[in-house]
């Protein structure tokens, strides 16, 4: 009988995730949905809150049954970091918010100004006391195409404090709520 004998390499081996590479960890980022990747690295450690904020990620966010705090705990720690550099965005083509306050909604739609290719946005929300101000900074988009708003609870709609002479790209803007005829020409 033959005895092999051991031999014993000394490897280097990787025995913690947080010992991995920045470009292995982006791999694996690139591979989740930006909510995703928040819930799962940001609060570790300033390393990976870092990584997460820094990284070129392709920004999906899959959000619509999140409560109000968890939207609003996301979008303080890893939004608020974005419009800081709101280039890192610029491949941001479709949003979708639901379920979002009035204050928190034109923080958003005032940085979305400064994506270059946000083409669609849609919009649910319960109740919205300012929607002048809403259209008014959705029409500012510089190239929107679509637009669907959908508003749950009935919102009368205010005047135009004066009439402008923008115009928009937009092409197609759905509107899902109560109107008066001569409201229709306040929003236009």
């Amino acid at each position: 009988m033959k005895k092999f004998r051991r031999t014993s390499y000394k490897k280097h081996s990787v025995t913690c995730f947080e010992d991995l590479a920045n470009e292995l960890i982006y791999e694996i980022f690139n591979n989740l949905d930006t909510y995703q990747v928040y819930q799962s690295f940001f609060h570790l450690n300033i390393r990976f809150q870092n990584l997460c904020t820094h990284a070129n990620l392709s920004i999906q966010v899959g959000m619509s049954s999140a409560s109000k705090t968890t939207f609003q705990r996301y979008y303080d720690d890893f939004f608020v970091s974005l419009t800081e550099d709101i280039t890192r965005c610029s491949q941001l083509q479709t949003l979708t918010l639901s379920n979002i306050g009035c204050e928190c909604l034109k923080k958003i739609l005032a940085t979305a100004v400064y994506l270059p290719n946000l083409s669609s946005l849609s919009i649910c929300v319960n109740y919205l006391p300012d929607k002048i101000t809403i259209y008014t900074l959705i029409f500012q988009l510089p190239v929107l195409k679509y637009c669907k708003m959908i508003f749950r609870d009935y919102t009368p709609l205010e005047l135009l404090p004066m009439s402008t002479n923008s115009s928009s790209l937009i092409e197609r803007f759905v509107i899902s709520d109560n109107y008066e005829l001569s409201d229709i020409d306040t929003i236009l």
